[in-house]
């Protein structure tokens, strides 16, 4: 019964969240709006715990990020997502689960960084999910990593300096490729940045993301 009563209530949070968040991505004045998500939130009665907080606050940052994209091209983005089938979410729930689901600290502004890149037509609905996955597998540690393994794509030497943990976390993140060849007739193991990871750093989602953090700091 108890879990019955959580479950429940995890949608209900889930659901107040979402249209919330939808209605400041949708507003004519984001920036305003963002500050009385928590009024209007608490009003309701959505917000119950530190975890509910963390999770306002994740999906703050992410709205954030949105506020310098003009409205027509927010809503130009929610209609092209929920428009397409493979896309298979509504934006205000996905922006829920993905703040559920990430770290705090750095990564709700690459997220939201990386949606309103899609609304500005920088990048595709695939290049938009994977640069999100991406994100979401990839430890706060190893945030900076693209950008090493983009710089040194061309200098070998370089990229062998980069720690074999740091590489195994970009593999899992779906941020390199490999390659096997056999130099000199020993077989050898190369990786490179692939097209997600080139996005990573020509977003600069790691540059601005580490700029509010050295100014918070």
């Amino acid at each position: 019964m108890d879990n019955a009563r959580d479950s429940t209530q995890l949608q209900d949070l889930v659901a107040d969240y979402a249209q919330r968040a939808l209605e400041v991505i949708l507003s004519s004045d984001l920036a305003r709006e963002i500050p009385l998500v928590k009024t209007a939130l608490t009003a309701r009665g959505a917000i119950r715990s530190v975890r509910d907080e963390m999770l306002l606050q994740k999906l703050t940052d992410m709205l954030r990020a949105l506020s310098d994209v003009p409205q027509k091209e927010r809503k130009g983005m929610v209609d092209r997502l929920e428009s397409d089938p493979k896309y298979a979410h509504r934006v205000g729930q996905h922006l829920v689960e993905i703040a559920d689901r990430i770290e705090s600290r750095r990564k709700p502004r690459m997220v939201g960084l990386t949606f309103a890149a899609f609304a500005r037509g920088q990048i595709e609905r695939v290049q938009l999910e994977r640069l999100i996955g991406g994100i979401e597998r990839l430890p706060v540690i190893e945030l900076d990593t693209p950008r090493t393994y983009v710089n040194s794509a061309n200098n070998p030497p370089e990229r062998d300096r980069i720690h074999p943990e740091s590489t195994q976390a970009m593999l899992v993140a779906g941020l390199v490729a490999w390659r096997s060849y056999a130099p000199m007739g020993g077989g050898k193991v190369e990786y490179q940045p692939n097209a997600t990871c080139q996005k990573f750093v020509d977003l600069g989602l790691d540059i601005k993301t580490q700029d509010e953090e050295d100014q918070s700091a």
